[in-house]
């Protein structure tokens, strides 16, 4: 077992990327605090957790990232995982959108969450079938627009923030099945589902935004591929004693 905590500061910084115009923009500084912990890989039953805390000048701004993975492993053949990762962030400022005679910035509440779960089934050394199922969800509420001034100030803009606003799902199955034929030679099968979902309707029920992602219709692809290693010195030799 083990645990872990670090504390940070990060000075005020120019952030020239954001505007996507080359404008500079002055964002923040901030202190951190991160706490994690795991027990040990060893046993059938292992368990991660990790919680950082985030405080920013610009706004009061702050954000938390949530971290949880557990995985029990049934036998040397089977074993399940599942991960949870959350990160709600309170008066984010960020770009926001361009109108037709201006880039905007905006004041904003975001959430992100993903939720995974893996299954890994070896059927012997040589082969082995892996599934990780996955939810990820982000969604973006503004509350106030700005315009972002020569010197890298925000200026308050009466536009409506809710049109900058974003809900966006993603549902995705990948199935892995891989065979090791030969000494570095594989067959590999590959299944992915996709079903995504975008609308600037922010719903805060996860279970809906779930739903509403399942009722998408999903892509599916399926595709093959032959992994053969050869030997150049085997080769030689084969081709020498032929001649």
């Amino acid at each position: 077992m083990y645990v872990g905590a670090l504390v940070g500061y990060e000075p005020l910084y120019h952030d020239f990327f954001e505007s996507r115009t080359g404008k500079v923009f002055n964002a923040w500084s901030d202190y951190f605090v991160d706490g994690w912990f795991q027990t040990a890989d060893s046993k059938k039953y292992r368990v991660y957790s990790e919680l950082m805390y985030v405080q920013r000048s610009l706004l009061n701004s702050t954000r938390f990232q949530y971290n949880f993975s557990q995985r029990y492993r049934f036998s040397n053949k089977l074993s399940v995982t599942h991960e949870l990762y959350t990160e709600p962030q309170k008066r984010n400022v960020g770009f926001a959108g361009n109108g037709s005679t201006t880039y905007y910035f905006g004041r904003r509440n975001i959430s992100t969450t993903s939720n995974t779960l893996s299954f890994k089934y070896s059927f012997n050394d040589k082969m082995n079938i892996n599934t990780r199922i996955r939810h990820y969800w982000s969604r973006v509420r503004y509350d106030q627009l700005y315009d972002l001034l020569d010197n890298g100030k925000l200026q308050t803009n009466t536009a409506d923030p809710a049109q900058a606003n974003q809900n966006y799902n993603i549902f995705t199955v990948d199935a892995v099945y891989t065979w090791q034929f030969a000494p570095g030679s594989f067959i590999n099968v590959v299944w992915k589902n996709n079903s995504e979902a975008f609308n600037q309707v922010v719903t805060d029920n996860y279970f809906k935004n779930f739903g509403h992602t399942m009722d998408v219709g999903a892509i599916n692809n399926v595709s093959f591929k032959i992994i053969y290693f050869l030997d150049y010195l085997e080769l030689k030799k084969h081709f020498h004693k032929v001649k």
